[in-house]
């Protein structure tokens, strides 16, 4: 991957040059640089009966934003590093009663295979397509890093799988909505909202 390259050009492949120039902003950060790009926004999170027992352990690890809300004001930093070509995460969650940070970055794998790792190492494994104008993630396993490398866990019969896609509305704004369902419990979590890029 060039250094002067999107991370995500390679990643889209003959489907970047076609894509809306919201989603040319939001993924515009370079491999290999210190690129910055901001975005603000509105989300709404939702979090099943049965998996809120959990939220302490969702704030322990970092792994998902462990509290409930809706029209929670979101500003969100996608940060290159000059040393990697990962993309990374770092969220500000304006609750009503706290101010939530929650942090990740995405390491391209293969091909368009990507691995969203949280502070805690634990990762989700995704696919980026994209298709009828829209971005879709689509749900490629759990995983752990060992010895560098990433050793995938069979544990969506726990807490099933997630998926994602994001839509553009025009060239400053993108709505966008992630779940995890389980095949037996039904949607266990979600969020959604709406993302400006100037």
């Amino acid at each position: 991957m060039g250094k002067n390259q999107p991370i995500f050009e390679k990643i889209f492949g003959n489907d970047w040059q076609e894509m809306p120039t919201i989603f040319k902003k939001h993924y515009q950060n370079r491999a290999y640089s210190n690129d910055i790009t901001q975005a603000k926004g509105v989300m709404n999170v939702s979090i099943a009966s049965i998996l809120r027992p959990l939220a302490p352990f969702f704030s322990f690890t970092q792994t998902l934003i462990s509290q409930e809300g809706n029209n929670i004001e979101v500003l969100v930093k996608f940060k290159s590093d000059e040393n990697d070509n990962c993309f990374r995460f770092e969220r500000v969650f304006h609750f009503p009663n706290k101010i939530r940070y929650f942090n990740s970055k995405m390491e391209p794998i293969n091909n368009n295979l990507i691995i969203e790792w949280t502070k805690s190492g634990i990762g989700w494994g995704c696919k980026f397509e994209y298709k009828d104008k829209q971005i879709l993630l689509l749900h490629r396993g759990y995983f752990i890093k060992l010895f560098g490398k990433p050793i995938r866990l069979p544990i969506e019969f726990i807490i099933g799988c997630g998926w994602a896609y994001e839509r553009a509305i025009d060239d400053n704004n993108f709505e966008m909505y992630m779940e995890i369902k389980h095949f037996l419990f039904g949607k266990l979590y979600s969020y959604s909202g709406s993302f400006y890029i100037d």
